[in-house]
């Protein structure tokens, strides 16, 4: 079973899950091998920092660090513009990582995301899709919309584990 969400580092729904939400699903069913969890790139066009903030977590991710930066630019979303601060807070080097960024490295790849989300009708975050994945390895399930409360993913999650 996974779990897919579409994202966007600037909105105030998404941190919320990830605060939420998300601690617990990963407790309870990631953690524990049920349900594989996906995080997918949405940054909405008026959100002026969330493509940078995209970028920024795949950036860390090469150094092991995405997860943190991850967390970090949902937890600080008022200093999304402040990335430097970010590098200090997650432990990143700073040079592989602003070599990184003036690069665009991951803007394609962030592309592509806001892509796959498109064609799957995704025009808001945070959406998500629960579901298995077919042979081809694309996850076919229910769409869920917006910050819905743990009990919403569990009942869920649990239904498709029986």
């Amino acid at each position: 079973i996974v779990l897919v969400e579409f994202s966007d580092y600037e909105c105030p729904f998404c941190a919320r899950f990830n605060v939420e939400v998300l601690k617990q699903v990963k407790r309870e069913y990631i953690d524990t091998g049920r349900l594989r969890f996906v995080y997918k790139d949405f940054p909405l066009p008026f959100h002026q920092n969330a493509m940078k903030a995209s970028m920024a977590a795949r950036c860390a991710g090469e150094e092991g660090r995405y997860w943190e930066m991850h967390d970090a630019l949902l937890e600080n979303q008022q200093n999304l513009g402040d990335v430097d601060g970010l590098v200090k807070r997650t432990g990143l080097k700073a040079a592989t990582f602003n070599e990184c960024m003036e690069g665009r490295k991951y803007e394609e790849a962030v592309q592509r995301d806001l892509s796959d989300g498109r064609e799957l009708g995704v025009n808001g975050t945070p959406t998500f899709i629960l579901g298995r994945l077919d042979a081809s390895g694309k996850v076919n399930g229910e769409v869920i919309q917006g910050a819905m409360p743990y009990a919403v993913f569990k009942s869920r999650i649990d239904a498709l584990l029986k």
